[in-house]
């Protein structure tokens, strides 16, 4: 059994993240079923469709509660902003993603989340340190063969697809060990609709 002191230090993998609405995030989850069935990559269905902006990192259990806090608190001070997605693109040779446009706002949430998070609690991104930015929404990534990923980006690269959403909250992801689960969220400030657009 499990003492104290080894529950109070149990570290779980979390990270943070945009999700998209339901019906983009239903047809997310259909690009990423091709894949399975086609190209024989099944990674990316472990998570919810995603733009990753602190990529995963290692917590402390029992302080959960401080990161669903500190979110809380940035995104109490973060407007809610409108996101385009066209096209695909790709990692060459492992991963395939539907490309983000150009969005200032994304850019603004990444860094003034990635400065919150380090300055409150210590989470410091190594991956992302020294790293430009590339938001994208992963459909197919490490299990898919570098055979599969030439022959699905052959069709992928020509392939036409158009989504749009708009940011309203931001999301705390938890691994179970199996798969990437929702276990926390926080709202942004909603845009007026004046301003949405």
């Amino acid at each position: 059994m499990e003492s104290t002191d080894q529950i109070k230090n149990l570290k779980a993998l979390f990270f943070l993240a945009i999700v998209p609405d339901e019906s983009v995030g239903a047809s997310v989850i259909e690009i990423k079923q091709e894949f399975a069935e086609e190209y024989d990559s099944t990674a990316a269905l472990k998570s919810p469709p995603h733009i990753t902006i602190i990529p995963p990192f290692h917590y402390e259990l029992s302080q959960k509660t401080d990161l669903e806090e500190e979110l809380t608190k940035f995104c109490n001070g973060f407007q809610s902003f409108h996101l385009k997605l066209n096209g695909f693109g790709a990692f060459v040779p492992r991963v395939i993603y539907i490309k983000i446009d150009q969005n200032e706002q994304l850019f603004a949430l990444f860094r003034s989340i990635n400065q919150h998070f380090e300055d409150t609690l210590g989470i410091v991104s190594k991956r992302r340190k020294g790293r430009q930015f590339s938001p994208h929404m992963t459909v197919a990534f490490s299990d898919l063969s570098k055979e599969m990923f030439f022959k699905a980006w052959k069709i992928y690269k020509r392939k036409e697809v158009s989504f749009e959403f708009d940011v309203n909250d931001i999301k705390l992801l938890q691994h179970n060990g199996r798969i990437w689960e929702i276990v926390h969220f926080a709202q942004l400030i909603k845009l007026t609709s004046s301003e949405s657009h």
